[in-house]
């Protein structure tokens, strides 16, 4: 198979109750994975939908990589 590059910027904005949070950095790596996971779950199965309409097979499925590892 032929190798893909999907590549791009995302970002979402969440709303921490009862704590302040003024850079990534005041979270910890492990609660900043559960709060994109939700979003990264809708980017991958977007990706796979159309990727297998366009393609006319079993789509592309996504490997994040963070930039912060």
């Amino acid at each position: 198979m032929t190798g893909y590059v999907i590549s791009g910027k995302i970002s979402q904005v969440n709303h921490i109750l009862n704590r302040k949070i003024e850079k990534q950095t005041d979270l910890q790596p492990q609660e900043v994975k559960e709060l994109v996971a939700p979003l990264f779950d809708v980017v991958q199965r977007l990706t796979y939908d159309v990727t297998e309409i366009v393609l006319d097979k079993p789509g592309i499925k996504l490997n994040f990589e963070s930039q912060f590892e």
